[in-house]
């Protein structure tokens, strides 16, 4: 395992809560059954490859466990890294949910350690619970008529001394009976945890539903010292909205909210119907799955637990393969002797998806890692490096006698070896800042070009796409908003100004470094073609692999599902068309705020020289009109093309969300009561949702997998581009 998790914690998925078919209360089939535990065990090894950690589950018992513990043994369940084992009590604190069931108890897991054995568990906690009853009304004793350690024998004897004096109004399993009448004293249950034996190596959490019920007006301190001693609360959640709508209940009610979504599961996943089924779970942990990891999520549950489909940067590094570092990998030239120091031999550093830190002391090979991360990802700033300098590691060829490679997320490598340089004509992978660069760049801000160019990156990040009117850096865009303000110098020189950079900018381009450049960022693009392609979603139903999936059985639900499918794919092309349309209105206006500015300009330039000429010509008594007649530009057809096209940028920006509707600002751009595109795409996506949840299980499929391939697609034609209408960087 230390091997599988090298680069620290990552996001897997985590459910501490699956009953199994020894289970007292599940819906597997007949737990003595071979094939019914060969499916069970099946089911778990068929998990998404994303569930790593699960908690075996079982009522006061702990040979379901056992049971996995030996197919584990035999080679099975290899795909799952931890496997805990997890003892679920009823405890003596009550609540009620429903006149129905009036006395619910509250549920208590404790979730043990895997470095403990069953025999350890079963010696020194199962056997020391007990409890006793009296179940007979005799006068003449006072002793209870039922105690002693608590088995499934005797719980059978519960359940039947239990049926007896109901006097037949109970019926059914007695084990079950004997199990649903059995509560253990809250604070012996504690006691009984304190044993040396097993002290620390313990985790515990509630049932949220069962304490929920606790009544505030009953004991608050109770219902409060239940939920706030335990390390984590259970819930099984329909959906994500759900879950957060209950950790923010907690939340307000001022109590432990480390909140974990289990999947409780009694049932197979095939059972889509039932929600506590195998798989059915939400929670994705940032811990190695260790035990010792897991207790890492009472100290940091914010950072580390996250609940929904799939974390952010798990769906960011799958869309984007080529932009993120899987591995570095430097070794030794065949053939070196090692005459000049062993140094790096076959040493792999792994990167994590988010921040890595490397940690050590001076000297210990931190610059060594980040400079040759920067020579393979052709960072500009090889200056700056401190490790591969000609005065220490470059010194006297050493540096020749080592390569590395630098392994993407797409499969895709940089190779080079050590005493190489970077090439400032290919596009640069990999943006190194060293803490040299940053001491120049805080030295002398004032005069310092590399530091106003760190910053107007920056800010040119932070511009909406749609107002960069249509320019692919700061410096460019810069440009294009000062014109309206240079325009109004004289025209001759800004016009052969404008003729000079023109055949300058030409030129540059007309060289074999611009050449080179060119076709690096195409390279690099094609590589992100390829690996998207080949992260192409896969078809679940491979004898259609040909054809589209064919579409299922259409009943009431299924037929409303595609309808409004349909229109948020209507709508989404019309946010699509939007969007085109405020980049390209943008860069209208700014041409067109341009000519006008021009036509001011000269304006002012006639009116400067006629008041100019008019002294020396009033002198001889010749009027200016006789000489210069006022000639009469006209902006007011400009004036009203620019009015329309702002009307247009508006109502493209309260359409897609990017502008606040004000009624009495923008009553006469959009009707009162008009649905706003973004607003229908919202109430859209919520409707397919909700249908989406009542899909059979194979309707869901087929439905994830169109989905997907839609995304797929989308994400394709953003990196090709439009040959018509290509944008920067595609």
């Amino acid at each position: 395992m230390e091997q599988k998790y090298n680069r620290g914690s990552e996001w897997i998925k985590c459910d501490l809560h699956v009953h199994t078919p020894y289970s007292i209360e599940h819906h597997y089939g007949d737990g003595n059954s071979s094939a019914v535990w060969e499916k069970y065990i099946s089911d778990l090894e068929n998990l998404p490859k994303e569930f790593k950690i699960i908690g075996i589950n079982d009522y006061f018992f702990i040979d379901g466990y056992e049971k996995v513990l030996e197919y584990r043994k035999n080679g099975r369940l290899l795909n799952i890294d931890l496997i805990l084992p997890v003892i679920e009590l009823r405890i003596d604190k009550f609540g009620s949910i429903s006149s129905e069931d009036p006395f619910k108890r509250v549920n208590f897991h404790v979730i043990f350690s895997d470095k403990l054995s069953p025999e350890i568990i079963r010696a020194q906690f199962l056997n020391s619970l007990s409890s006793d009853y009296k179940l007979y009304s005799e006068i003449d004793s006072s002793e209870s008529d039922w105690g002693g350690v608590i088995d499934r024998t005797n719980l059978i004897a519960l359940g039947e001394k239990l049926k007896e004096s109901s006097g037949g109004k109970l019926k059914g399993s007695s084990l079950k009976i004997g199990f649903y009448s059995l509560n253990i004293p809250y604070k012996d249950l504690l006691n009984k945890l304190n044993n040396p034996h097993i002290k620390n190596k313990y985790l515990t959490a509630v049932g949220k539903t069962e304490w929920d019920a606790m009544r505030w007006d009953g004991s608050p301190a109770e219902k409060k010292t239940v939920i706030n001693n335990a390390d984590f609360v259970f819930t099984a959640s329909e959906s994500p909205e759900s879950f957060y709508k209950a950790k923010s209940k907690l939340q307000h009610e001022n109590v432990n909210d480390r909140l974990l979504d289990c999947s409780d599961a009694h049932s197979l996943s095939e059972r889509i119907s039932e929600k506590d089924r195998i798989g059915n779970c939400f929670t994705w942990v940032k811990i190695t799955p260790t035990f010792e990891g897991l207790r890492y999520l009472t100290y940091e549950p914010d950072d580390r637990i996250f609940i929904g489909e799939r974390p952010e940067v798990e769906v960011r590094v799958n869309s984007n393969k080529t932009r993120y570092i899987n591995k570095l990998y430097i070794k030794q030239i065949d053939g070196y002797n090692e005459s000049q120091g062993v140094w790096f031999k076959n040493q792999n550093v792994f990167l994590s998806k988010e921040l890595t830190a490397i940690i050590g002391n001076k000297g210990k090979g931190k610059s060594a890692i980040t400079d040759i991360i920067g020579l393979l990802g052709n960072s500009y700033n090889e200056k700056y490096f401190t490790f591969l300098q000609k005065n220490k590691f470059r010194k006297n060829g050493l540096a020749k006698n080592f390569e590395a490679t630098l392994h993407w997320e797409s499969n895709d490598t940089d190779h080079k070896n050590l005493n190489d340089s970077i090439d400032e004509s290919l596009e640069e992978k990999v943006k190194f800042l060293p803490q040299s660069y940053f001491e120049d760049l805080c030295n002398e801000i004032e005069n310092n070009n590399n530091f106003k160019k760190e910053i107007n990156q920056v800010v040119f990040k932070h511009i909406d796409k749609t107002d960069r009117l249509g320019k692919n850096s700061f410096d460019d865009f810069i440009d294009e908003k000062k014109k309206n303000s240079e325009n109004t110098i004289d025209a001759l020189r800004n016009d052969l100004r404008q003729v000079n950079e023109g055949i300058s900018k030409l030129q540059e381009k007309d060289t074999y470094e611009y050449k080179k450049t060119i076709l690096s960022k195409i390279e690099n693009l094609n590589k992100d073609l390829k690996s998207h392609s080949e992260n192409l979603p896969v078809n679940p139903f491979p004898e259609s692999a040909d054809e589209k999936i064919s579409e299922p059985k259409q009943d009431d639900n299924y037929q409303e599902l595609k309808k409004t499918e349909e229109e948020l794919k209507s709508s989404n092309k019309l946010q699509e068309y939007y969007t085109t349309k405020l980049q390209e209105v943008n860069r209208e206006l700014g041409e067109l705020n341009q000519i006008r500015h021009r036509f001011e300009g000269e304006i002012e330039r006639i009116k400067s020289f006629r008041d100019s000429e008019k002294i020396f010509l009033d002198k001889y008594t010749i009027p200016i009109d006789d000489v210069y007649p006022l000639s009469k530009i006209n902006l007011v057809p400009i004036d009203k093309i620019i009015l329309s096209k702002e009307k247009s940028k508006l109502i493209h920006q309260i359409h897609l969300g990017k502008l606040s509707y004000s009624l009495s600002e923008h009553k006469d751009l959009i009707k009162e009561g008009e649905v706003l595109l973004f607003k229908k795409i919202e109430t859209l996506t919520k409707k397919y949702e909700e249908l989406a949840k009542s899909l059979g299980k194979d309707q869901k499929i087929k439905e994830d997998y169109n989905n997907s391939i839609i995304i797929w697609e989308k994400k394709k034609n953003e990196i090709e581009g439009d040959i018509e209408k290509p944008d920067a960087g595609t």
